[in-house]
């Protein structure tokens, strides 16, 4: 991997070469994603209790769900950011697979808002299993 000023120049001949304007600043272009990013993620470390099973959760600034049910909060707008002023309870509803990693798909049951978030090395399997179950149940049916 080159340097930094490497990197630029190379951005800058490629941006110059495909016949665009070779003004465009390609540092410019990455700092406004960085900005754009630590917008949508507040890292926050705090502990909860879940408002399913009531485990008292000791939260490392990523945990975003009980990892004994796998229930969530309404309480984000970005993740994060505590904007959210519903509060609502937020059960699992779905697992999903992107981009190669198991994700859990919560839904508000005050608003309808929806969610996916990562799983967690600590969540239970016995909870994601449960999960598949009931979702599979579910399509079994119709619903």
């Amino acid at each position: 991997m080159g340097t930094v000023d490497s990197l630029w120049t190379s951005a800058f001949e490629r941006k110059r070469h495909k016949g665009g304007s070779a003004l465009r600043d390609p540092f410019f272009d990455l700092t406004a994603r960085v900005r754009e990013v630590e917008r949508r993620f507040q890292r926050r470390i705090e502990d909860f209790t879940c408002l399913n099973c009531g485990a008292e959760i000791t939260g490392d600034g990523f945990t975003n769900h009980c990892p004994h049910c796998l229930w969530s909060r309404h309480v984000d707008v970005n993740p994060g950011d505590r904007a959210a002023a519903c509060g609502g309870a937020m059960p699992p509803v779905a697992q999903e697979v992107k981009n190669g990693r198991t994700m859990i798909r919560h839904r508000c049951k005050t608003c309808g808002f929806e969610r996916l978030n990562k799983l967690a090395p600590q969540d239970s399997v016995d909870a994601l299993i449960r999960l598949a179950r009931d979702n599979a149940a579910r399509l079994s049916r119709g619903g």
